[in-house]
C-alpha cells in the first residue's frame, strides 16, 4: 500500500502486514485494520476518521497532522508513535499502549481512555 492521495475508504484490511507502509495523505475513512502490523508506517496527514485499529501494532507509526476523529485504537500498540498536531477528537484508546508516544499540539478533545503522563 502506498498512500499519496489514494482512497482506501471502507476497505477491510484486517490482519494485514503493512509494516513500513507509506500512507501519507491517504483517504482511510472507516477502514478496518484490526490486528494489522504497521510498525514504522507513515500515516502523515492522512484522513483515517472512524477507522478501526483494534489490537494493531502501530509501533513508531507517524500520524503527524493526521485526521483521526472517532478512530478506535483499543488494545493497539502505539509505542513511540507520533501524533504531533493530529486531530484525534473522540478517538478511543482503551487498553492501548502509548509508552513514548508524542501528542504535542494534538487535538485530543473527547478522546476516550487516553491518559497522557508527563515524563
Amino acid at each position: 500500500m502506498t498512500g499519496t492521495a489514494v482512497d482506501y475508504s471502507n476497505m477491510d484490511k484486517r490482519n494485514s502486514n503493512l509494516e513500513g507502509a507509506d500512507l501519507q495523505k491517504a483517504e482511510l475513512y472507516k477502514v478496518r485494520f484490526e490486528f494489522s502490523k504497521f510498525k514504522g508506517a507513515n500515516f502523515r496527514a492522512c484522513k483515517a476518521n472512524y477507522s478501526c485499529f483494534i489490537g494493531a501494532d502501530l509501533t513508531e507509526a507517524n500520524f503527524t497532522g493526521a485526521s483521526l476523529k472517532g478512530t478506535n485504537f483499543s488494545g493497539a500498540n502505539l509505542t513511540n508513535a507520533d501524533f504531533t498536531s493530529a486531530k484525534i477528537e473522540g478517538a478511543i484508546f482503551k487498553d492501548a499502549i502509548i509508552k513514548g508516544a508524542k501528542f504535542s499540539g494534538a487535538n485530543i478533545k473527547r478522546a476516550k481512555n487516553l491518559l497522557i503522563v508527563a515524563e
